[in-house]
């Protein structure tokens, strides 16, 4: 279940291309990330796609300003992840999932431990960088 505060639609925020880690082997379900509008960077979760139900211009996605993004990463790799000045909460429960909540809009978004290994993996190899995702 996701949770989504009132927000701009997917098109007012300039996505780019929505890129997923390598190691996602090709899954509908995983962490997406992509450049948008003002060198901001949109997280959001494929799932939400999924179901027919969903309205597509309702779907949750969490907006950090890019170097936000980096600080987060760099502290999930470096399993830092309770730093209060971060924009995104990151979550690790012991069933290996996780989920991010974003400080400033509230929006949380969860994913399963498969996807978060996935995600984990792609952002040690850099894939998920602001910087690999202009290279798409």
């Amino acid at each position: 279940m996701v949770q989504r505060p009132a927000e701009p639609p997917e098109d007012s925020l300039g996505a780019g291309e929505w890129t997923k880690s390598s190691y996602s082997n090709g899954s509908c379900t995983c962490v997406e990330v992509a450049l948008g509008n003002g060198g901001n960077v949109l997280i959001r979760d494929s799932k939400y796609l999924l179901d027919p139900h969903n309205d597509l211009a309702l779907q949750p996605i969490i907006v950090v300003p890019a170097i936000g993004w980096i600080r987060t990463i760099d502290a999930l790799l470096a399993e830092e992840t309770d730093d209060p000045s971060l924009p995104i909460a990151v979550h690790l429960p012991a069933d290996g999932s996780m989920s991010f909540s974003c400080r400033a809009t509230g929006i949380v978004l969860r994913f399963n431990p498969d996807e978060t290994v996935a995600f984990r993996r792609g952002i040690a190899a850099s894939e998920l960088r602001p910087e690999a995702l202009l290279r798409d």
